[in-house]
């Protein structure tokens, strides 16, 4: 009865102190989620500053549209006129003989 009374109580101790290790790890594991989440926090965009970024990028967007749409039409126009100046050149040539 004793031996078992004995086993009991070291038992008791080693649950004890494995329970105060896991306490402890878990502890630890939160303060350093807490400081990876701090970091990343202080890292990272918040939506204020992504919707500021956003709005920066789509402003710039709609500016290079405009110059491609701009350049594309000045190329078309371009590509006309002197299709038109071939024909005109080729037509003096045909009949300035």
């Amino acid at each position: 009865m004793n031996e078992d009374h004995d086993l009991l109580l070291t038992f008791k101790a080693e649950v004890s102190t494995k329970l105060d290790r896991v306490i402890s790890d878990v502890k630890e594991l939160k303060d350093n989620v807490a400081a990876r989440v701090s970091a990343l926090e202080e890292e990272k965009l918040n939506q204020k500053e992504f919707q500021s970024v956003r709005a920066d990028a789509e402003k710039l967007h709609s500016d290079h549209e405009k110059r491609l749409r701009r350049l594309e039409r000045w190329g078309f126009i371009s590509i006309g006129a002197l299709g038109l100046i071939e024909i005109a050149l080729n037509l003096y040539a045909t009949f300035h003989k």
